[in-house]
């Protein structure tokens, strides 16, 4: 998936409700080791576990979460630079 949880957001929504993340697991109806990813900024492996929380959360999907772009997809640049020393031959 190319899209990081925004953890802020998703904060923001608990807040305004005032759960705290017990409460929230209940009204989401997933357990706090799913909710704690998803705090973590990890999109947990159940997909449908993340819509359960925007929806008991009641925030769009395209608020809960950043696409990322081309450039922070890609990871550090690893150039190949031929060896440009000159053997000596033996004679």
């Amino acid at each position: 998936m190319n899209v990081t949880v925004n953890v802020v957001r998703i904060l923001q929504a608990m807040e305004a409700k005032q759960l705290r993340v017990v409460d929230a697991c209940a009204v989401c109806g997933v357990n706090n080791k799913t909710l704690a990813k998803i705090l973590r900024g990890e999109v947990p492996r159940r997909i449908d576990a993340f819509y359960r929380v925007v929806n008991g959360l009641q925030i769009p999907v395209q608020e809960a979460v950043i696409a990322r772009t081309h450039k922070t997809t890609q990871g550090p640049q690893l150039y190949v630079v031929p060896n440009r020393r000159k053997h000596n031959e033996i004679a």
